[in-house]
């Protein structure tokens, strides 16, 4: 456990409190979460918070899908 200490600079517990945080956050705003997979591998999520006032959006590609490749492309021609 000191080796993951040295390379990240938390702890395991510290983690595991972190992630325990966020879920119990998360689970409150599970209602208005709307899913959506537009290709295979690809989901999206839709989220509509109001305490703050947050529109946001996530992508989750499952790397491990038959098929999806990832490409990455310079600035100049993705226009980022």
């Amino acid at each position: 456990m000191l080796r993951y200490r040295k390379h990240f600079g938390f702890s395991v517990a510290t983690l595991i409190l972190v992630l325990s945080a966020l879920l119990s956050v998360a689970a409150s705003a599970r209602a208005a979460d709307k899913w959506n997979s537009p290709f295979k591998g690809i989901l999206y999520l839709d989220r509509v918070k109001t305490n703050p006032n947050w529109h946001i959006h996530a992508v989750i590609a499952v790397l491990k899908t038959p098929g999806l490749r990832v490409a990455v492309t310079p600035p100049a021609m993705g226009g980022g």
